[in-house]
């Protein structure tokens, strides 16, 4: 099961969290460490992280131009990487609007929750796209 998607840049400022599952974690502090895990491994072994093992779940990693999306995925979660896959596709064909549809989310935070979108985004955590 997807538990939270973050969206967040090479700074590792979160552009965008997702929570559809029962992780609890500041966005801040991990989009921070991400990108600061990210930086370090670009300098010491030339390539970037793609999963990090935690306990009970894996972080699963992309860059999408400028920008990463990671999933917090239970461990035996095989599809983590193939959902993780389809949001940056998604996401890679509609860059032009990413940042407007960011803008647009942010805004209406409370129009969403209201258009159900929390609710199609725990169905599509639990069964796929």
């Amino acid at each position: 099961m997807i538990h939270n998607v973050y969206v967040f840049d090479e700074n590792g400022t979160p552009l965008l969290t997702l929570k559809v599952g029962s992780i609890e974690a500041d966005s801040v502090l991990l989009t921070g460490f991400l990108s600061a895990m990210q930086s370090f491994s670009k300098k010491v072994a030339q390539g970037e992280v793609e999963k990090i093992n935690i306990k009970d779940y894996n972080l699963h990693i992309r860059k999408v131009e400028a920008i990463y999306i990671a999933l917090a995925a239970d461990k035996n979660d095989g599809d983590a990487e193939r959902r993780l896959g389809e949001v940056c596709k998604i996401v890679a064909q509609n860059m032009n609007n990413f940042a407007d549809i960011l803008v647009q989310m942010k805004i209406k935070d409370a129009v969403t929750r209201k258009i159900g979108f929390k609710d199609r985004a725990k169905n599509w955590a639990e069964t796929g796209l």
